[in-house]
């Protein structure tokens, strides 16, 4: 017996038609259209039973109870997969700032940018969600500058 190129097929499938601009762009278009509309009861009442049937069917929605929609294993040395899947660079921010915040409970203290919380932020050279090449150009940790670019040697 062997593992095959077709083992986890059918999740790679699934996997790209929900990245699929397609399926993105008529997903975010109703979204828009219903929030226009003034139907956001109906969007959170969709959210709600969405949620809850995932729930029910897979008990231990770990990722999903962190605001990440999980896509499936990806190939970390396929750059091209990994751009895909984290092509949506607001989620993949959440999923690193709000949403473990929310996650705990201290998202009135940290994890987004408002007046009065912690101000612990990284500025890039470029967006690092669309190169590899995207540098650090200056760091703030409780609002105190602990990085500047061509500073390495003086860096923590």
């Amino acid at each position: 017996m062997s593992i095959s190129e077709n083992v986890g097929g059918v999740s790679k499938y699934l996997n790209n038609i929900r990245t699929a601009d397609k399926y993105l762009d008529m997903k975010e278009g109703i979204y828009n259209s219903l929030m226009e509309s003034n139907l956001e009861p109906i969007v959170t009442s969709i959210r709600r039973a969405k949620s809850s049937v995932k729930h029910l069917v897979i008990p231990g929605m770990f990722f999903e109870d962190m605001g990440i929609t999980y896509l499936g294993p990806v190939d970390g040395h396929n750059i091209s997969a990994m751009m895909k899947v984290l092509r949506d660079g607001e989620r993949v921010l959440s999923m690193a700032t709000s949403a473990p915040a929310r996650l705990l409970g201290l998202d009135g203290q940290t994890g987004s940018i408002r007046e009065g919380l912690r101000a612990d932020l990284t500025i890039w050279s470029a967006n690092p969600m669309e190169t590899w090449q995207a540098k650090v150009v200056r760091t703030y940790l409780g609002g105190e500058v602990i990085y500047r670019e061509g500073d390495e040697r003086k860096c923590m």
